[in-house]
């Protein structure tokens, strides 16, 4: 693997920001063919030394790499941790768009949890910094999600606003792909509110 080559020469020379970049590339690969033990020994390597760079950025970036990983091994409350470290780095340097992704998969975690509250409030502020950034994309899934967050807890009309807005910026982005996810999820909450469907 040439990155591992790249990073012994970078250990020789003792260049750490240079080792930080080889080491995320390796943990990237290692994550891609689902060899999540290594990558994560990667990963914690980098984030090693982006702490002691003081690299805030990267810290942050790693500990989602990480917290994605916790996830996939159900490690839920030790990736809760990451992401909320992470959000609150995201948070102080204005990097809005990765604070609003850490953001939505804090509200799964909360799920996870069956903390219906927390979760609520993660993808509402997720939402909201969608807006703040314009990203019709994440809403559309912060939207959706928050609106599974309601059915659950039984706010059928709450639930069905916040799916009907997905659905429609879905449909003004001509997206297709969730479509009948999204109309499916809508027609279970108007026949369980009792509006009369065509």
């Amino acid at each position: 693997m040439k990155y591992k080559e790249a990073l012994n020469i970078e250990e020789r020379l003792g260049d750490p920001l240079m080792m930080v970049i080889y080491l995320n590339n390796i943990g990237m690969i290692y994550n891609n063919r689902a060899e999540y033990n290594i990558a994560l020994e990667q990963y914690t390597k980098a984030l090693d030394i982006s702490k002691e760079l003081g690299d805030l950025s990267k810290k942050a970036l790693l500990l989602t790499k990480i917290a994605m990983i916790k996830m996939i091994k159900e490690e839920y409350q030790s990736a809760l941790e990451k992401y909320e470290e992470a959000i609150l780095i995201f948070g102080e340097k204005g990097e809005l768009a990765n604070k609003a992704a850490s953001l939505s998969n804090v509200g799964k975690i909360y799920e996870r949890f069956q903390n219906y509250n927390e979760a609520f409030n993660a993808y509402e502020e997720a939402i909201q910094i969608d807006d703040q950034l314009g990203d019709s994309m994440s809403k559309i899934s912060d939207l959706y999600n928050l609106g599974r967050i309601l059915k659950i807890s039984g706010e059928y009309r709450k639930a069905l606003y916040s799916l009907e807005e997905s659905l429609n910026i879905f449909t003004q982005l001509n997206q297709e792909q969730y479509d009948n996810v999204i109309k499916q999820e809508i027609k279970d909450l108007k026949s369980i509110v009792g509006i009369k469907q065509p």
